[in-house]
């Protein structure tokens, strides 16, 4: 009976986990994750990460690049970004996906020693 209701319960948790609500809101300053060198190399391009979140924890427990950008160091930013997300959710436990998306302004000509620069933009997309 025991067994029974440990099942139970189990396949009910996973059933409440997948019709739950997940907020997850961005850091307050995400352009400080554009990493330097790819500044630099004018790279660009999104990055989709999924992460595990779980019940009364602010933060995701883990997180992983599912479809990289083509440029590790963005790759890595994204899950750096995905790291400090603030989570709100019913989920027992469960996971969610978000694509995080790097833009990059052409560098000006270089003049002295300022050889990069143009303005950067990142933002998530659920």
């Amino acid at each position: 009976m025991r067994i029974a209701l440990l099942f139970a319960a189990l396949a009910f948790s996973r059933i409440a986990d997948a019709a739950c609500d997940t907020d997850v809101m961005s850091p307050g300053n995400l352009q400080q994750f554009y990493p330097t060198g790819s500044i630099r190399r004018e790279e660009k391009g999104a990055v989709v990460v999924e992460f595990t979140v779980e019940f009364g924890r602010r933060h995701p427990v883990d997180a992983k690049v599912v479809t990289g950008s083509g440029f590790p160091y963005l790759d890595a930013a994204a899950v750096k970004i995905a790291q400090a997300f603030d989570i709100r959710t019913e989920c027992l436990n469960g996971t969610a996906r978000r694509t995080v998306h790097f833009e990059k302004e052409p560098n000006p000509p270089m003049h002295g020693d300022f050889g990069f620069g143009g303005d950067t933009y990142i933002w998530v997309e659920d």
